[in-house]
């Protein structure tokens, strides 16, 4: 009777290691796009800032307006899909009764304003104001006229990642 506990015990165990390797995987992917998405952006400002092609300017601007959009919906999406894979193996384990096995999460202090799963939208959420107001600038021509829309997108942005609750671990089941 002992080896059929302990035949679910390694097949629960199994299934948890696939979820953290899950997990693993998409923070990878998260590293990845970020690493490229970074030195896009630095070839495009240096592009931008030497002046090669001063006719191409905005397409280049606008181009990396969309991709630091697109790079801050794939970041909510990685975190929303590592915290159901996060979320999944705890409850397997809960079930089981293997909670000894669930690793011992950090919360967040009262003093902290960001987690670090917090960073990474808001550096692309940055990037998204910088390169519309970049835009906004090209067409205005007006430095005064171009700020108060990126400004009250970065603002109302980092609030609602403040309030947000997408990084929260799951809460213990009360029995």
């Amino acid at each position: 009777m002992e080896s059929v506990g302990n035949d679910r015990r390694d097949l629960v165990r199994g299934i948890y290691e696939q979820h953290c390797s899950h997990v693993r995987h998409a923070e990878s992917q998260k590293l990845w796009f970020t690493i490229t998405f970074a030195l896009l952006t630095a070839g495009c400002l240096t592009v931008l800032r030497c002046e090669l092609f001063a006719a191409a300017n905005w397409p280049i601007v606008g181009f990396m307006m969309i991709l630091s959009l697109f790079g801050l919906i794939f970041c909510l999406g990685i975190q929303a899909a590592l915290k159901a894979y996060t979320d999944a193996a705890d409850l397997i384990l809960r079930r089981y009764s293997l909670a000894h096995y669930l690793p011992r999460y950090k919360t967040n202090s009262p003093h902290r304003l960001f987690g670090v799963s917090k960073l990474f939208p808001l550096f692309y959420l940055l990037l998204f104001s910088f390169f519309l107001y970049d835009l906004l600038q090209m067409g205005l021509c007006s430095v005064w006229k171009s700020i108060p829309i990126p400004l009250l997108i970065l603002v109302v942005g980092t609030f609602a990642l403040l309030i947000s609750r997408f990084d929260q671990p799951a809460q213990p089941e009360k029995n």
